[in-house]
């Protein structure tokens, strides 16, 4: 559906209206519709505190990191759920996200939450980063 034109009198910087949806904004929640994840191709409930998911297999990193991987989304959301980062919380409700295999996974919660997948995954904390990245800078 067309993405209803918004003006914001305010906004500096980029413009004062905004005629389609953000890049970033993975989420369109508008008169029910459905998340439509960006790097998921299964993304489903399996009970009410486990998400299963499933990665799109032409997801790759730049700089010759290879794919992205589901031991990159263990390690991006376990990563800020133990850390200082301003959007730690968002991550309060997960307890751990287990690997099936390169592309596959499982989110555990710690209690069931359905907003978890609306205030945590399309936000900051919910960005996967490349855990060979990660750990060739440290």
């Amino acid at each position: 559906r067309p993405f209803p034109q918004i003006n914001l009198p305010d906004r500096q910087w980029p413009s004062q209206t905004i005629t389609k949806a953000p890049r970033w904004l993975s989420t369109d929640m508008r008169d029910g519709n459905q998340i439509t994840p960006y790097a998921a191709k299964v993304f489903e409930w399996k009970d009410p505190k486990t998400i299963a998911f499933t990665l799109h297999d032409y997801l790759t990193w730049n700089n010759g990191f290879g794919p992205v991987t589901a031991e990159d989304v263990k390690f991006s959301f376990e990563r800020i759920k133990g850390s200082d980062s301003a959007w730690a919380y968002q991550f309060e409700k997960l307890d751990n996200v287990e690997v099936i295999d390169q592309h596959s996974g499982l989110i555990h919660l710690k209690e069931p939450f359905k907003p978890f997948i609306y205030i945590s995954l399309p936000y900051y904390g919910g960005h996967i980063v490349c855990k060979a990245a990660v750990e060739n800078c440290l």
